[in-house]
C-alpha cells in the first residue's frame, strides 16, 4: 500500500523474536540487537510497535495497573468516555515519541478508521517502571529513537493472554485492521 501511495521516505517492517522474559534474563533480544546494531545513517525517525494488537469485547471490561488514573489523566479519561470498553488501542509514547502518538491519534479519528485511543504519554520526570518498558518499543528509547508502542492492553483486558485459549478465533481481525490502516494513514500524511 505504501508503494503505491507514491511516498518515497524509507519504511522498514521488522518482526522481533525473543520479546519475552527468558529467565535469567529480561527479554527484548531482537528489538535490543536491532536497535543496537543500526548504524547511523539507518536509524529511523520514529519506530512503531505493534504490541497485542487483536482482542476486544464488548462483554469484558477494561482492567487499569493501580494509579494509572491518577498518573495519566489524558489516557484514563478517554478510557472512562469510552465506559471502560475493550475495544479501543493504547499508544504508548514518551519524548519525542509523543509526536508519532498524536499523528496515529489523528488518523485513528479520521472517520473512514474511527478507531478508539488511549493516548497513555509518559512525563519526563516519570521513571521507566517494567510495566512501560515491557514491549520492543524500550530497546529503541534507550537508543534515544522516537517510539510507541501499539496495543489492546493484553493482560489488563485479554482473558486468553499467555494461556492455550489465545487462538485465532479470539482476534479481533477489524480491530488489527483499523490499527494498520492508522499506522498506514500516519506514515502518508507524515512526517513520522
Amino acid at each position: 500500500m505504501l508503494a503505491d501511495s507514491g511516498n518515497e521516505r524509507r519504511v522498514t517492517f521488522v518482526a522481533f523474536d525473543a520479546e519475552e522474559m527468558q529467565p535469567p534474563t529480561e527479554g527484548l533480544h531482537g528489538s535490543t540487537a536491532y536497535a543496537e546494531e543500526l548504524p547511523a545513517e539507518s536509524r529511523p525517525s520514529a519506530s512503531i510497535i505493534f504490541e497485542s494488537i487483536g482482542f476486544s469485547s464488548s462483554t469484558i471490561k477494561q482492567r487499569l495497573p493501580g494509579p494509572f488514573r491518577i498518573l495519566f489523566r489524558k489516557a484514563f479519561n478517554a478510557l472512562k468516555r469510552q465506559n471502560f470498553e475493550s475495544s479501543s488501542l493504547l499508544i504508548l509514547s514518551k519524548g519525542k515519541g509523543r509526536n508519532v502518538s498524536r499523528q496515529l491519534e489523528k488518523s485513528a479519528s479520521s472517520p473512514d478508521i474511527n478507531l478508539a485511543i488511549l493516548p497513555l504519554e509518559v512525563p519526563w520526570w516519570m521513571p521507566v517502571v517494567r510495566n512501560l518498558r515491557r514491549s520492543d518499543h524500550a530497546p529503541f528509547w534507550l537508543a534515544g529513537i522516537p517510539a510507541v508502542m501499539i496495543s489492546d492492553t493484553a493482560n489488563f483486558r485479554n482473558p486468553h493472554f499467555h494461556q492455550p485459549t489465545d487462538t485465532p478465533d479470539t482476534v479481533d481481525v477489524k480491530l488489527v485492521a483499523r490499527a494498520a490502516r492508522t499506522v498506514l494513514d500516519a506514515i502518508e500524511r507524515g512526517p513520522i
